[in-house]
């Protein structure tokens, strides 16, 4: 992420509404991103 070249913990979170397509979750996987659902947010 060049945006904050300075910062050293980086986390990515995705948000869907309707779920993530089986090569979304592979990548996401891959590279240490999490994957929450809509309903994740309202538990």
């Amino acid at each position: 992420m060049l945006a904050f070249p300075e910062v050293k913990e980086k986390y990515m979170y995705f948000v869907s509404k309707s779920g993530y397509e089986d090569s979304v979750i592979r990548h996401a996987a891959k590279d240490g991103a999490v994957l929450l659902k809509l309903d994740d947010l309202f538990e």
